[in-house]
């Protein structure tokens, strides 16, 4: 479909709208019927309609609010500090850098300051060294020591020692930097694996502070959450359906009563097409667009991984997405892919199932073919992958879970003092609502704390054991991160 008022999308350029088109029947028919009844004839230009067609002065406004909240003054971060040092004839700036010396001269030079003002200036700095000076022998051993210092200064030499990042690059073994970090990166997969979301109290800090925006429930999956509550400023940027799957038909009646009907070569004009759409030299690839095809929303997709992939993917880590003819970059928000009205969230992309993933994005409506991607190396991208669009709906709500883990310090029948989940009185008595449970199936609460350390009397129902570990299950609403990014066709896939 083609609707001289709407939108296009040109694959690696972009949406832009149509200034008008002149409609190209096919050579067996002299002239074709529109939706409307009307013949057009070979060579017809059909205008568009302003009234109908969309603005895209809010999307502007979105454009510019977010350069104007990126722009960052950054004089002051990015100001190099130029330090002066003496050191062996020979020495390059990475190997200075690394120099600790005591009689090194080093100072950090301001403008308009010179290093012979400190070497003039510093000499009185010997007399305050509490050793004594034999006045006797000055004379003898002068001429010596004038000669030593001579050749001294013709063996050290005066460089440029700032902070340079390429000459400290260039000195690492990057290869070994990525093993290391991919390294860690299995440990932290394999740590969550083996005690999920579990984290540790902080003791430097309040636990009623650090956790301040979790919450507890009883029962995840019949626990009720409001999904308009608290949301981010991002949400006031994005379009949301009252009901999809109404709109996806309304959207496709629309398109069946365009002024141009399908099998139909046009050619079409363009509205504010810059300069590098005409200079390109690859064969552009142009899509109509449904109504709100133009618009962000929250998109859902249900992906399922790649068998030969098995490196490990954090949660909100940025890839490379091909939704439909749209090919971007996201932060992915990772999530179960389950039946109920509340998702937990997932550190890590699980090696198998299906699993869902959230991200900011222009509305294209299910199903849509989806294929996932990691860069692993500039230029090069590895499919990790595969799956469809799941839904358009931002009231779906994600849950981070945290658990905060205790152990039995005294057990009774049914009773116990439980410690080292919290480290002062005033966080027992501020989660003491939230209900507790441990690794062995028992429930139990929170009755009183105990002295000033954090620890606590619980009942539970039934007897525990000493190897038991009890848990206290939070939850905090999270959203995905405003992170589309459209990829031009220097991309290659």
């Amino acid at each position: 479909m083609l609707d001289v008022n709407g939108f296009v999308h040109i694959i690696g350029h972009g949406d832009y709208l149509l200034s008008e088109l002149q409609v190209i029947p096919r050579k067996t028919k002299k002239s074709t019927k529109a939706a409307g009844g009307s013949d057009l004839e070979m060579g017809t230009v059909v205008k568009v309609d302003p009234s109908k067609q969309p603005s895209t002065e809010e999307d502007e406004d979105m454009e510019s609010e977010a350069m104007s909240t990126s722009e960052v003054d950054t004089s002051s971060v990015f100001h190099k500090k130029k330090i002066m040092k003496s050191v062996p004839k020979g020495t390059s700036k990475y190997q200075a850098a690394w120099i600790v010396d005591e009689d090194a001269h080093e100072k950090e030079l301001g403008e308009g300051e010179d290093l012979e003002e400190d070497a003039d200036g510093g000499g009185d700095d010997d007399d305050d060294d509490g050793m004594e000076v034999d006045d006797g022998n000055a004379d003898v051993d002068g001429s010596q020591d004038v000669g030593s210092l001579e050749k001294d200064a013709e063996e050290y030499e005066t460089i440029d020692v700032a902070d340079n990042p390429s000459v400290y690059d260039n000195a690492q073994n990057t290869e070994e930097e990525e093993a290391a970090f991919a390294k860690r990166k299995e440990k932290e997969e394999t740590d969550d694996r083996l005690f999920p979301d579990e984290v540790d109290t902080p003791v430097d800090q309040p636990a009623r502070v650090r956790f301040f925006k979790y919450r507890g429930m009883d029962d995840f999956r019949s626990a009720s959450w409001e999904a308009d509550e608290n949301l981010p400023k991002d949400y006031s940027k994005i379009c949301q359906f009252s009901n999809m799957k109404l709109s996806k038909k309304a959207a496709l009646d629309v398109a069946d009563k365009t002024v141009v009907p399908s099998f139909n070569a046009v050619s079409v004009v363009l509205r504010n097409v810059p300069k590098a759409v005409t200079a390109s030299k690859m064969p552009l690839i142009l899509y109509g667009l449904l109504p709100h095809e133009h618009q962000m929303t929250v998109v859902n997709l249900a992906i399922k991984r790649v068998t030969s992939f098995t490196e490990t993917v954090r949660q909100n880590e940025e890839l490379i997405f091909q939704v439909g003819f749209r090919r971007f970059k996201a932060k992915a928000l990772l999530s179960e892919l389950s039946a109920g009205k509340l998702h937990k969230c997932l550190r890590f992309m699980p090696a198998e199932g299906h699993f869902a993933v959230s991200l900011y994005a222009p509305i294209i409506f299910p199903p849509a073919p989806v294929l996932m991607y990691k860069e692993t190396s500039p230029g090069s991208l590895v499919l990790i992958g595969t799956g469809t669009v799941l839904s358009l709906d931002p009231s779906r709500v994600v849950l981070k879970r945290t658990v905060l883990s205790g152990h039995p310090y005294k057990i009774n029948v049914r009773s116990a003092v439980i410690r080292f989940m919290f480290f002062n009185t005033e966080d027992v008595n501020w989660f003491r609502k939230i209900r507790l449970s441990t690794k062995h199936g028992r429930i139990g609460e929170i009755k009183e704390p105990l002295g000033t350390h954090g620890h606590m009397k619980c009942r539970f129902d039934g007897q525990l054991q000493s190897s038991d570990t009890v848990l206290m299950k939070l939850y905090k609403r999270v959203y995905p991160k405003w992170t589309y990014t459209p990829l031009s066709n220097a991309v290659e896939i």
